[in-house]
């Protein structure tokens, strides 16, 4: 059993959103997922939000996010039912060579995230690691500085 491990993390090739990392910051060891990338992401999408008082123009890259990624083997796992297995499950996956996509999880909970102790704020990210000596995640996500990083968060956040 391992008491530490931290799956590789590439830069993405977009990063505006969590949801676009996920695509492809996890793909150090398939980079020909970037053809992927650059032939089924660049149609741009930019809506109208920003004349009704939104704080700037939303600009998107439609088609970027994991979801619609067909070379990523994806497995979904709802843990709302039984919260207990979380850390075993972590552990399981990342064990196995899977990196976590979280979403819904509060920002306000999370050490070093970007509203912790600010704003309730439901966002998203990547388990990529942990370490069970220190009880941490190594979670890759937009820290209390907006900059997209790895950081190591506590199991109790």
């Amino acid at each position: 059993m391992n008491n530490k491990v931290e799956l590789p993390i590439i830069e993405p090739m977009y990063s505006t959103y969590n949801h676009q990392c996920a695509a492809t910051a996890i793909v150090s060891s398939n980079p020909s997922i970037k053809n992927w990338g650059l032939n089924e992401s660049v149609v741009l999408y930019c809506n109208r939000k920003f004349l009704k008082g939104y704080t700037t123009p939303e600009i998107s890259v439609l088609f970027s996010q994991y979801e619609c990624n067909p070379h990523l083997e994806k497995e979904y796992v709802d843990l709302n039912e039984d919260k207990r297995q979380f850390n075993s499950l972590v552990r399981y996956f990342i064990d196995n060579g899977y990196y976590i996509y979280f979403n819904n999880i509060d920002d306000y909970y999370l050490d070093g995230k970007t509203w912790y102790r600010e704003r309730h704020f439901y966002h998203d990210g990547i388990i990529c690691g942990y370490d069970r000596e220190k009880k941490l995640y190594c979670v890759y996500a937009y820290d209390s500085t907006w900059m997209l990083r790895k950081m190591w968060i506590p199991y109790i956040s």
